[in-house]
């Protein structure tokens, strides 16, 4: 699609995978589950997490869709948070009579769904990981990909990270990569079985006993660690697919400089953002015609010096260190300054009015939004982020805790004046991020 729209310019991207386990770097049980009983349990819990970052419901509310179906589906609130998050995915989230009926009874029944990532499968998990199981198989079919979900899935493969370790010495880790994905999604061969390993090895023209000598060893193994507590713990990255794009004019993201001038992506996504992000890094990477006096414009530049070097970090599993040297940060003048004020700062909330429930609550900005000037904040005990105008936020350290605030002033507009009192936006003043 991009060379399609710009025959003239050469788009080369330089890949920088890192480890990645959704548990970081806590120890965790070594046994496997199918990977339908997984996206079950992992649904089931990002559709929990959404409904209390939404501050729409309770924490204790939000359990009942677990524990008690016909009454969570009777809640209004949680139906009407249900419906939010509807919105912002323009996905259908259980508003259908029929199948709200199929859980409630699958629930009254005690159907035994299993076991997967630490915990039992409730009725709800079970009928939200068949609609992601459907959505994926659907995604699968549009680039001839035939996902088997028999296959088994565990909390750290370590020894496939290490793998795609070993083959970065020999430059093919992304050869590796395509022959391990493809056995593992594709012909259901796990990535927790060795052979699965060695048999990719020999594929792309590696020694297996070679591979295998270096899996015996413990090289690479606290490399995979340190990224295993890094990524979760101190970058608070907690899904994936997660990407993120350096063109030669950002310096950004998590593994760089920290801040938000780069562009990211969290989940597969669709190709016309892929193709948005490379036509922004275009634009970056161009700069502006140039007038000289009595003189027509600069002509535009040959095909040779319009190539574009796009670093790409793509953070998904098997991710290894950057070797390539970063490029030159712009100028932090592009992010409003108070904004970029708080990235890495523990704040609390403040001022809002569409949402006062959550005035008062700690967490920490991770960076700002460039399409909006808005923080990415993660509340505490919140796993999905949030997007709040800096005005809305003050360090943690001076804030005023929100039990000792006056009773008349907790959930009100604006406590000293800054805030969203006065934006026509706001019911937009807290709008969900990364669903």
């Amino acid at each position: 699609m991009f060379h399609g729209q710009h025959p003239d310019v050469a788009l080369e991207l330089r890949v920088t995978r890192r480890p990645y386990s959704f548990r970081g770097g806590e120890p965790a049980e070594t046994g496997t589950w199918r990977w339908r009983k997984g996206l079950s349990a992992y649904v089931g819990d990002q559709v929990h997490s959404q409904l209390i970052g939404s501050g729409l419901v309770a924490p204790a509310q939000a359990a009942l869709l677990h524990t008690d179906p016909k009454r969570a589906f009777a809640d209004p609130q949680i139906v009407g948070a249900l419906r939010a998050i509807a919105r912002h995915t323009g996905r259908s989230m259980f508003e259908d009579p029929a199948e709200i009926a199929e859980i409630v009874r699958a629930h009254e029944r005690g159907d035994d769904f299993g076991w997967a990532r630490g915990r039992q499968i409730s009725a709800f998990d079970h009928f939200a990981g068949a609609r992601a199981t459907a959505a994926l198989r659907q995604l699968g079919d549009t680039c001839g990909i035939r996902f088997r979900f028999d296959v088994a899935f565990g909390w750290h493969p370590i020894e496939s990270q290490r793998a795609l370790i070993w083959a970065a010495q020999y430059g093919k880790q992304e050869d590796l990569v395509d022959a391990i994905a493809r056995r593992h999604f594709e012909e259901a061969q796990s990535v927790h079985d060795p052979s699965t390993l060695l048999d990719a090895a020999r594929e792309i023209g590696l020694s297996a006993d070679e591979l295998s000598a270096f899996l015996a060893s413990e090289a690479g193994t606290q490399q995979v660690w340190q990224s295993y507590r890094d990524t979760v713990g101190k970058h608070a990255i907690h899904s994936i697919p997660y990407f993120v794009f350096n063109g030669p004019a950002t310096n950004g993201g998590p593994f760089r400089d920290g801040s938000s001038l780069c562009h990211t992506v969290n989940g597969s996504a669709s190709p016309a953002d892929f193709l948005a992000i490379f036509e922004s890094i275009l634009a970056e990477a161009r700069p502006p015609p140039t007038r000289e006096l009595g003189r027509r414009a600069a002509a535009p530049p040959t095909a040779a010096a319009a190539a574009v070097k796009a670093s790409a970090g793509l953070m998904k599993a098997g991710f290894m260190k950057a070797t390539q040297p970063a490029p030159k940060q712009p100028s932090a003048a592009t992010i409003p300054a108070a904004a970029a004020a708080l990235i890495g700062v523990r704040v609390a909330v403040h001022g809002l009015k569409s949402k006062p429930e959550l005035n008062g609550r700690h967490g920490v900005c991770e960076r700002v939004d460039s399409a909006t000037g808005r923080c990415v904040v993660r509340l505490d005990r919140v796993e999905a982020p949030m997007l709040i105008k800096p005005s809305n936020l003050r360090c943690a350290s001076e804030a005023t805790p929100l039990a000792a605030q006056p009773a008349s002033t907790r959930g009100a507009g604006n406590h000293d004046g800054g805030g969203d009192d006065d934006d026509d936006d706001d019911d937009d003043a807290l709008a969900m991020y990364g669903f």
